[in-house]
Parts: C-alpha cells; sequence; structure tokens
C-alpha cells in the first residue's frame, strides 16, 4: 500500500481573513448601538462597523461606518482593540475604535434597522451579539 503525502498545492485554498473597522461611539455616559439588518447576526444589537475598503485606514473606515449606518459624523479618539470571528469558512479581525458623536442625525440606515443610545444600565436586556458583550466587557460595561 503506498502512502501519498499532501503538497501545498493538494490544500484547498481559503480566503484569507477580512478585516474591519467598527466604532464605539460614547456620549453623555451612554454607548451607541444599532439593530443588525442581516446576517450576520440578523436582529441582534451591535456596534457600528464594517469592512475596510483597499487603501483605506482603519480610522477612515470606522468613521465612514458610522455615518453610514447611524448618520453620525464621529471624531475618532484611539482604537480599544482588535477581536477575531473564526467560524469556518468564515475569518474577520475587527478593530475597534472609541469614538465621539461631532455632527450629523442620528437615524438607522445601510446594515442597521434601529439605532439608538443606551446607558451602563439598559442594556442587560438586550440581544447583542457575543463579541459585542466582549467589546464592552473590555469597557467594563458588562
Amino acid at each position: 500500500m503506498a502512502i501519498q503525502t499532501a503538497s501545498v498545492h493538494d490544500v484547498p485554498r481559503v480566503a484569507a481573513p477580512r478585516l474591519g473597522s467598527a466604532v464605539v461611539v460614547r456620549d453623555r455616559g451612554r454607548v451607541l448601538l444599532g439593530v443588525r439588518g442581516k446576517e450576520p447576526n440578523k436582529g441582534k444589537w451591535v456596534l457600528p462597523g464594517g469592512k475596510i475598503h483597499p487603501f483605506e485606514s482603519i480610522e477612515d473606515a470606522a468613521v465612514r461606518e458610522a455615518l453610514e449606518e447611524t448618520g453620525l459624523v464621529v471624531r475618532i479618539e484611539g482604537q480599544l482593540g482588535a477581536w477575531e470571528i473564526i467560524n469556518p469558512p468564515e475569518h474577520r479581525v475587527i478593530v475597534y475604535n472609541l469614538a465621539t458623536p461631532v455632527g450629523g442625525a442620528l437615524r438607522a440606515s445601510s446594515d442597521l434597522d434601529d439605532v439608538r443610545f443606551y446607558g451602563r444600565d439598559e442594556i442587560a436586556g438586550l440581544d447583542i451579539s457575543d463579541i459585542v458583550r466582549c467589546v464592552l466587557e473590555r469597557l467594563d460595561w458588562e
């Protein structure tokens, strides 16, 4: 019986991880959450964000996504951290940015069906995604 060995060329190709940028918009002790309108996490409360376009900075992507999804113009104050979602065949890396609103008018759009600010004591009963729970724990909100 012959033993077969696999070469690099025999391994199925998979897509590279997708890179995303999201925002944790804070205003007067509240954080901005939106209801996701499509999969993944359809119907769950999430933080606004999306993919980073080629040659777009992480901060620029966060500002763009905040405007597209919430109608708010935000100022990025720094990065909170990066989280991974590994659920084969999907692999995403999302960088979360801290931000404050500086303009615009709050309205749900793009991938969000609803959007609103919540205080720390108001989020306990919300159906939030697992990754948002991790991000809020980093902020000491959970």
